[in-house]
């Protein structure tokens, strides 16, 4: 596994005091913060929250290589600094995350406090800053009766909270038990265990049927789909995004792909469908169902990350989870869940479903993320 070389550019509110020289972490990932806090600690005995990413040297967020953020500090710490050089990296942007102004994770953290005062739990030691990139901030937070963590999300991702309340009252038990939720922000109790990172079709199993039963009761309740305030993904909204990201970008491509992607897209009505008459409902799909996102013990297993949760095609769940298999698994995942969809839906034909689906769940992403 490769490491990071992190440079710290530091900032009390939109003044800019200059970086800190080089620190080195294990983790490669851009994202994880919580071994840069440390280390910042370790090696100056300075207390920082990361904001933002502001430059790396490769184009893979597993890479590491040398990355730098912007951090915040309470005020200019008394440590040699070098001069920044390089752009403003305090001036705003209106597409920016909150998390990643000044300013922003402290107003996280006194929503969690209310909401915790207001449960009758009080804060034990500091708050823990695990994780912050564009698409959500995740600290670990301690408290009288137990680990909580607080999530903040954009306003690209859906309503969190309103699929966790919805999908917990469907199958209690299924997903972290919630604190409190609002605008964005989710605090949420801690699931014992381990998350399934690496997890084979064994493990995958059981989690697979959870999600297939619990997608398969709720394409019956209209109300409560259309009460949790899901993004509607079903084909006809698909179909037109898709043909809107292909206008936009198709002449970016070099022609034998343009006149590939045109072909696809301009068949994804008739595509969807053909899906749509495997006997999968639309229901509500988790949008990133991998082992990572499963957390528990052996005998206690919750359904994490909801944040790209929609309405729509329960085959791209199955796709998600397959393709995160090793190669050799693949194929005994897919067998697994077509098999839990055929118990679910007798009748049904999810082998054929997955396979028309799977041409195209690159597509959907993207048009997703447009």
């Amino acid at each position: 596994m490769t490491s990071r070389t992190v440079t710290l550019v530091l900032c009390t509110g939109t003044t800019v005091h200059g970086s800190l020289p080089p620190l080195h972490v294990q983790q490669p990932w851009w994202q994880e913060a919580e071994d840069v806090v440390a280390a910042t600690v370790r090696e100056h005995g300075l207390e920082v929250t990361v904001l933002r990413l502001l430059d790396v040297s490769t184009q893979d967020t597993s890479e590491g290589g040398s990355v730098t953020y912007l951090a915040e500090t309470a005020s200019r710490p008394g440590v040699p600094l070098a001069a920044w050089t390089g752009p403003d990296p305090v001036g705003d942007h209106p597409r920016r995350a909150s998390w990643a102004r000044p300013g922003g994770p402290a107003s996280d953290l006194a929503w969690a406090d209310a909401q915790l005062f207001a449960a009758e739990r009080r804060p034990v030691g500091a708050p823990v800053q695990v994780r912050t990139w564009n698409l959500s901030s995740l600290w670990r937070l301690g408290t009288t009766s137990g680990t909580v963590w607080l999530k903040v999300v954009s306003g690209l991702l859906g309503p969190e909270a309103d699929v966790l309340e919805l999908v917990g009252r469907t199958r209690p038990g299924s997903v972290p038990d919630v604190v409190g939720g609002a605008d964005g922000r989710l605090l949420l109790e801690e699931v014992p265990g381990e998350d399934l990172y690496g997890a084979g079709p064994d493990r995958m199993t059981g989690p697979a049927r959870t999600l297939v039963g619990l997608q398969s009761e709720l394409a019956g309740d209209r109300a409560g789909l259309l009460g949790a305030r899901l993004p509607d993904r079903r084909s006809g909204d698909v179909a037109d995004r898709s043909a809107r990201m292909v206008d936009r970008w198709a002449t970016r491509l070099e022609r034998r792909s343009r006149d590939r992607l045109v072909a696809l897209v301009s068949g994804l009505q008739e595509r969807l469908a053909a899906v749509a008459a495997c006997g999968l409902p639309d229901t509500l799909v988790h949008g990133d169902f991998h082992p990572g996102n499963v957390r528990g013990t052996a005998t206690d297993v919750r359904l994490l990350d909801w944040a790209d949760a929609t309405l729509g095609r329960p085959e791209l769940d199955g796709l998600r989870l397959v393709g995160a298999m090793a190669p050799e698994d693949r194929r005994e995942m897919r067998e697994r869940w077509c098999g839990a969809w055929q118990e679910a839906r007798p009748g049904s034909d999810p082998a054929r479903a997955l396979a028309l689906v799977a041409p195209v769940g690159a597509v959907l992403a993207a048009a997703t993320y447009q």
